[in-house]
């Protein structure tokens, strides 16, 4: 018989029958006396052999309440004792018990200048507890629980402390050189002229992204905004129709495009007798703390609300479902409106904070104004320990925490059918706003865009240095991106306007992140580079400095299939012919290069083929300024838009070019008021 075969039936048959029924008489006995000396053992005889139980190895074990966590964590103290009689000892100190952690034997400093928490008794578990804010974005390893052992009763030494792995989600990393053309509102798809004019048509968003070589758009596709009539409440989606955007997917395909579709999360629009029936946020503004619903315009859906969550994996599954959407998307994916009304949830929670004098006698409106007033973070090192700002640094962190928890919630409920999208704040890295890339990215998020709206020029080169001292080392999946607004680029003339556009987006692609250039750019969104706040410069100017962004991400990150180069001089007089070149310094042709210009400039030719037998040519260039040249602050733009027809699968490249007017003796006007 077969080790591995054994089964008692078998051998049992293989004893002859007589020496079987004898047999079962003898074992039987032989059992009996077995059980009965078992018996004897077990109730006098265990006593003898066994000695007085073996002492607790540690009198106390400090431990987190899990093994890794991610960067949104409130990381869980617990101080566990061996007995009874430890219990007794720790509850009758008077002396408080404090806890820190470390990594590589120094003290973690986490937010809010908070160096150690303190461990106070739970009589529900019989254990003592204590959390800790995990530091924004901080380095992903291991980390370490320490017990200020000092305060312990005399005669409790052995402690035992453990740490947890702190670890960032992976992802899919986006294409390198990804460009994005956006489309903000619901208006009809089929309302655009196309790049080479004609009648409004749905395929123009489309053509548009073909044309500037984009390789991807993305649309919005619902909200839950009413204006004449309230949603209803199983489905409080105003949405598009699906028809259009599979007719539009499919232009997009065609082209070699993806499509995503992406919600208004939290930000709900239109009268407030017309709002779903949520929780609503306050705002808090000049003093007074003000409820969502009497916001006249617009208000948030609290963060609190517990069902809009669900009703957002709805849309999200709406949208999944429909042929042709790629991946989808969230905007407004945060506290809107200062959510105020988290202040008791805020106090209560979160480790470190310091409640004003009298803050539990407060009415609500009081606590509040109090959380909502001056709330930024201190702008000097040496201040950041003054109460203001330390509240606001946990404020800010908790905030995001709990946004974090919703996209958890989301991203669970959707289960992964595509990818997904966030759109963030950029200032302060979005922690003005409840927002936190590493939070956003271990939340569930696949695709973080940064809005890089709505900063001066001296502005922006501070966003751009807090956001490299901010990613480090860390991994992130950014999508960095600007508007198609010469408003938001303070309406300047020098840079020009899409010049700045394309300036701040490749500041940030080379240097949000040392070493490790941003994947991506998106451009935003379609009809304000139609017919927005455009300034002296024409929509397909615009479109094309945009162009040039994408092609320059792509240089930067070696993935075009062919190479170009395109010399202008640096300026320009008044009737004086001047020279460009366009050359094809790597890969094969034929290439067709198109010359485009502002309206004060002409080229000589207009379109040019390049090839290996003839890869550069010579394109000349005259001035002649009018009336808009001065409006335009003598500005010239000058681009080449190149493709290969029988490449398929290739996207057209842009370069780019502004020149200086140089007059004799005049000077630009002032811009112009819109």
């Amino acid at each position: 018989m077969k080790p591995g075969n054994f089964h008692p039936q078998t051998v049992f048959a293989r004893i002859p029958r007589a020496l079987r029924s004898g047999g079962a008489i003898l074992g039987f006995l032989l059992c009996a006396g077995t059980l009965a000396g078992f018996a004897y053992w077990k109730n006098h005889g265990a006593a003898l052999i066994a000695g007085p139980a073996a002492a607790p190895e540690f009198d106390l074990v400090l431990r987190p309440d899990r093994e890794i966590y991610a960067h949104d964590a409130l990381v869980e103290f617990l101080l566990e004792p061996a007995s009874p009689k430890i219990t007794a000892a720790l509850r009758a100190s008077t002396a408080p018990f404090h806890g820190w952690v470390e990594r590589g034997g120094r003290p973690v400093e986490t937010v809010g200048v908070l160096t150690q928490v303190r461990l106070r008794y739970d009589a529900t578990s019989g254990i003592w507890r204590a959390r800790w804010p995990v530091p924004w974005n901080a380095p992903d390893g291991d980390y370490n629980l320490r017990l200020d052992t000092s305060a312990l009763p005399s005669g409790i030494t052995a402690v035992r402390q453990s740490g947890f792995r702190l670890a960032s989600r992976t992802f899919d990393p986006v294409p390198a050189g990804l460009g994005v053309l956006t489309l903000e509102g619901q208006g009809s798809l089929a309302r655009f002229a196309g790049p080479d004019g004609g009648e409004p048509r749905l395929s123009a968003l489309a053509e548009w992204a073909d044309y500037i070589g984009a390789d991807t758009v993305l649309i919005q596709g619902a909200e839950s905004s009413g204006f004449t009539a309230k949603l209803p409440s199983d489905f409080p989606w105003h949405s598009r129709p699906r028809g259009p955007v599979t007719d539009l997917a499919k232009e997009c395909h065609r082209r070699g495009i993806r499509l995503g579709v992406y919600i208004l999360s939290f930000m709900v629009g239109g009268p407030p007798e017309y709002s779903p029936d949520y929780q609503y946020g306050v705002h808090y503004q000049k003093g007074q703390a003000i409820a969502g619903l009497d916001l006249p315009k617009r208000r948030g859906v609290s963060i609190r609300e517990e069902k809009r969550p669900g009703d957002i994996v709805k849309i999200l599954n709406h949208w999944a479902a429909v042929e042709g959407v790629d991946f989808l998307g969230l905007d407004y994916i945060r506290p809107v409106f200062g959510s105020q009304e988290l202040v008791d949830d805020f106090v209560r929670e979160m480790p470190g904070v310091e409640k004003p004098a009298g803050y539990d006698d407060w009415t609500p409106q009081q606590r509040m104004v109090w959380i909502g007033r001056g709330r930024m973070l201190a702008p000097r090192a040496d201040q950041r320990t003054e109460p203001r700002y330390r509240t606001s640094d946990q404020w800010f962190w908790y905030r995001a925490h709990r946004t974090a928890a919703v996209v958890r919630q989301i991203t669970a409920g959707f289960a992964g059918k595509k990818p997904i999208w966030a759109f963030t704040l950029s200032w302060q890295k979005g922690w003005e706003h409840g927002q936190d890339p590493a939070m956003m990215r271990d939340a569930g998020i696949d695709i973080n865009a940064i809005m890089l709206y709505e900063a001066d020029a001296a502005q922006y080169r501070g966003l751009v240095r807090q956001w490299n001292a901010y990613t480090r080392g860390a991994p992130f999946n950014l999508v960095v991106g600007n508007t198609f607004d010469w408003r938001l680029h303070q309406k300047t003339l020098d840079p020009a306007g899409p010049e700045a556009m394309v300036q701040r987006v490749l500041a940030a692609v080379e240097r949000f992140q040392d070493q490790r250039p941003v994947r991506g750019i998106f451009l935003h969104d379609l009809p304000r580079a139609l017919r927005g706040s455009i300034g002296p410069y024409p929509p397909k100017e615009w479109m094309l400095a945009g162009g040039s962004a994408i092609t320059r991400l792509r240089e930067i990150h070696d993935v075009l299939p062919y190479r170009v180069n395109w010399v202008c001089p640096e300026s320009l007089k008044p009737g004086v012919l001047g020279t460009a070149t366009v050359s094809l310094v790597r890969g094969t042709g034929p290439v067709r290069a198109d010359i485009y210009t502002s309206a004060d400039l002409t080229a000589s030719p207009v379109e040019v083929v390049l090839s290996s037998a003839t890869p550069t040519a010579t394109v000349r260039l005259t001035w002649k300024p009018t009336d808009r040249s001065t409006v335009r602050g003598d500005r010239v733009f000058a681009a080449v838009r190149t493709t290969r027809p029988e490449a398929r699968g290739d996207r057209a490249q842009i370069h780019a070019s502004y020149l200086r007017g140089e007059r004799a003796a005049s000077a630009p006007a002032a811009a112009p008021s819109e």
